[in-house]
């Protein structure tokens, strides 16, 4: 509440307590009811009745004149609020859930202009501004490392190239200067060759033999020939001096009697092993592998032809199928006898074609030969097994038919003589006894076999009178047989054994 609205609320008090005094001395009421009265016009006793103004008359410390205290959710001067803004500038307090971050600071709010680098969040978004240019770097006016925080071009980090005059990287000169010696690096335009070393710039002391060219004039100690490479007599690498075609990384061809790439042999030698490379004329087939050369013993299955004879480093015994332990087909790798493009040789107990299969179950059948120790009675037919339960029309292979290895060959088809006869209501031959027409057939023979009223003749040809008769014929000429009629059609069978 104001300075103005308080005098005002306080002048209506004033005209109510003197309207109260002048309605009372016209008051003919009685003492008890004047002070009857008065208790029911001001309740809590702080001069001020609801009709005075005060809003909470069961609190005296709730009224018109009473002192606001803020953020308490009480209205105390009974001006219809508490109050939430302390500071008079427009926005609610940041203790009430309001956006000032600094409620007893009128020129702190949402929407002040923010002043940078004064300790202060004026406008109460993310602090105090203290990277004006937003390039993501504190100025240097509060400890960051930004050394020009009105342009974002300028911070740590930043490109800079020599010869522009302007330190854009902070570093304190133009170009890039990360090891802090003074002098830019070559990457940035400078001369400084190792910009990771303050001991590496131009002109810096260079001892030589130490491996490092501290003065930057691309070499180490001494190197008269100029390739690059300091002599040996100086610790270096190049075995000539005096010749810039030779040194470490020279090209060396065998044949010319000069090591022009100084390894100790003629030609080139990486990896030291005595071998000049395939590539410089020699022999080594790996010249970064010092345990492969020709000659040097071989390591089989690692993948590498230790002897450079070009062999499948998976095919130890050279029989052309690579082990079966490594992706290969072939099951002994040490014989070059066995591989899948052997012929087996049976009974021997060994796999030669690596199929897998028992060596003395020839024919496959699951059962081991009799000639060595198994049941199989005859190996060389898968037919042939103890247990056989079916029957066959030819020999095993070998003239027998004892497919079953009892011993002896048994017959599927009994020996019984089939017959017809005359059924005497229809008049017509029928098969009286189902059988061979003229015996049994041995195991693999044929032979005519009734099976069935369609194997006998519907009607007989009497040769004697010359005309085609039905089976009544022989009954009323005194034939009484029920056997024996004549077979017309019989089927032909062959005998299977087992």
């Amino acid at each position: 509440m104001t300075g103005t609205e308080v005098l005002m609320k306080r002048s209506i008090w004033c005209c109510a307590v003197v309207l109260g005094v002048l309605a009372t001395a016209c008051d003919d009421g009685t003492p008890q009811e004047k002070e009857s009265d008065l208790a029911v016009a001001d309740a809590d006793g702080d001069g001020f009745s609801v009709d005075d103004g005060d809003c909470d008359d069961n609190d005296a410390s709730v009224g018109p004149t009473a002192e606001e205290v803020a953020y308490d959710g009480v209205d105390q001067d009974c001006d219809g609020e508490d109050l939430v803004d302390a500071d008079g500038d427009g926005a609610v307090a940041g203790e009430v859930g309001g956006p000032d971050c600094d409620d007893e600071d009128s020129a702190v709010h949402p929407g002040a202009t923010e002043v940078p680098y004064d300790g202060v969040d004026n406008d109460c978004v993310d602090g105090d501004l203290v990277d004006v240019d937003g390039d993501g770097f504190d100025a240097t006016q509060v400890g960051g490392p930004d050394c020009d925080d009105e342009d974002a071009t300028v911070h740590p980090g930043a490109a800079d190239l020599v010869g522009d005059g302007v330190d854009l990287n902070c570093d304190g000169l133009d170009g890039v200067d990360a090891d802090g010696d003074g002098f830019p690096s070559e990457a940035s335009g400078g001369a400084d060759c190792d910009d990771g070393s303050a001991e590496t710039y131009p002109g810096a002391p260079d001892p030589h033999g130490d491996g490092i060219d501290q003065d930057c004039d691309a070499a180490d100690g001494v190197d008269r020939d100029g390739d690059g490479y300091v002599s040996w007599e100086a610790g270096g690498l190049d075995c000539d001096d005096s010749s810039s075609v030779i040194n470490p990384d020279a090209s060396d061809i065998v044949g010319d009697g000069v090591d022009q790439n100084c390894d100790g042999v003629d030609g080139t030698d990486t990896d030291g092993d005595g071998v000049p490379s395939l590539a410089s004329g020699g022999d080594d087939c790996d010249d970064t592998d010092p345990s492969a050369f020709p000659g040097a013993e071989e390591t089989w299955y690692d993948g590498v032809d230790q002897g450079c004879d070009g062999g499948d480093d998976y095919d130890a015994d050279g029989d052309g199928e690579q082990s079966d332990g490594y992706g290969g087909t072939d099951c002994d790798d040490t014989d070059a006898t066995i591989g899948q493009g052997v012929t087996e040789t049976w009974y021997d107990g060994v796999d030669s074609d690596c199929d897998g299969a028992n060596d003395y179950d020839a024919d496959g059948d699951g059962f081991e030969s009799d000639a060595y120790s198994g049941t199989d009675c005859f190996d060389a037919s898968a037919d042939a097994w103890p247990g056989q339960t079916a029957f066959f029309t030819v020999d095993r292979g070998d003239g027998s038919f004892d497919y079953d290895c009892d011993g002896s060959e048994e017959e599927e088809t009994a020996s019984t003589i089939g017959a017809c006869t005359c059924d005497t209501s229809a008049l017509v031959f029928e098969m009286h006894t189902e059988g061979w027409v003229t015996g049994a057939g041995a195991c693999g023979e044929s032979g005519a076999y009734i099976s069935d009223d369609t194997h006998c003749p519907r009607t007989y040809y009497d040769g004697f009178t010359g005309s085609t008769l039905n089976c009544y014929h022989y009954l009323v000429s005194g034939t009484t047989r029920t056997s024996g009629w004549p077979v017309y059609g019989a089927s032909s069978v062959t005998q299977a054994c087992r």
